[in-house]
Parts: structure tokens; sequence; C-alpha cells
């Protein structure tokens, strides 16, 4: 006879995507070690130019810079919603009393309202600086020799737009 409460019928849930989600991550930091898999940070930029493309979703998207640590990826997205950061030559800066942040896994998003939205060239009515985390291969078969070979020898002495030098390059 079957109680009120019978799960013996039930199928397993699967694992959140969440959960998975820090499984891989996990999985990449430990391998990080035997040099195959590092994960990568990437900095976002969204530009709304009208209250209208911002209720649409309808932004302009550009990368702006890719990092080998979280730390100087978020304090780029910072910097970036916070300062109004060029691009294109135009500054898109936003109210920064309206600007909402929020780190999720030690990653920073932060999204800003109160720009001058009037549609114009260089106008910014809202804008969104994310930091994206990405496994990579670095053992991938996709990358060129050509490329391997051009580079050989020579160091990298130059630092990045923001003085961090951990393998940083900037976009556009």
């Amino acid at each position: 006879m079957a109680t009120e409460y019978d799960d013996s019928n039930r199928t397993p849930t699967p694992h959140s995507t969440r959960s998975s989600l820090e499984s891989l991550h996990i999985a990449a930091l430990s391998q990080r070690s035997s040099g195959s898999i590092a994960m990568v940070y990437i900095v976002t930029d969204i530009i709304y130019p009208t209250a209208s493309d911002f209720s649409l979703s309808r932004g302009v998207f550009k990368i702006d810079s890719v990092h080998s640590s979280s730390r100087n990826a978020n304090a780029r997205a910072k910097k970036i919603i916070y300062d109004g950061g060029q691009v294109d030559g135009g500054q898109y800066k936003v109210d920064t009393d309206k600007i909402i942040e929020e780190v999720e896994r030690g990653l920073f998003t932060g999204i800003g309202i109160g720009g001058k939205g009037d549609g114009g060239k260089g106008s910014c009515y809202a804008r969104k600086c994310q930091v994206e985390g990405k496994i990579v291969d670095e053992d991938s078969e996709d990358e060129s020799e050509e490329s391997e070979d051009k580079g050989a020898g020579e160091e990298r002495h130059g630092e990045g737009r923001d003085g961090d030098t951990d393998g940083d390059v900037q976009m556009g």
C-alpha cells in the first residue's frame, strides 16, 4: 500500500547548471597544473543608446579585453562602467549613482543607467560591463604552428592599458 508521500517511482533530477559549471571550474583549476587547461576572463561591454533599446535588450556589444586573472578582469570592468571607458573614440558615461553591481562566483557585472540617451552619435542611455570566465585548452590542435614559431624567442615586456602584466590582451 502506497503512503501519502511515495517517491520510489520518481526519476532522479539532474544536477543544476550552476553545480555543473562549478564542477567544470574546479576541474579546470585542478588541471591547470598539467598545463593543458586554463581559465581566461573576458570583459564584455554593451552600450544601449536609448531607453527603448535598453527595454528591448538591443545594445552594441563589444569584447573589451581578455585577462588571465579574474582580479584584473573585474578591475577593468569596473573602470569601464565607472569611468565611461572610450569606445571608438567616444565617451559613453552613465550616472555613477545609478550603477548596480553584482559579483557572482567572483565575476563582476555592472549595469548603469542615466546617460545621455537621445539616440544621437555617441549617446548612451545604459551600459552593461560583465566579466565571463571561459575554459580554454592550451594544447588545442586548432592553434597554428606558424603563430607559435612567430613568437618563439621573443619576450613580452610591455604592459597593458591598465599597467597589468599578467598576459592580458586589450581588444580594439
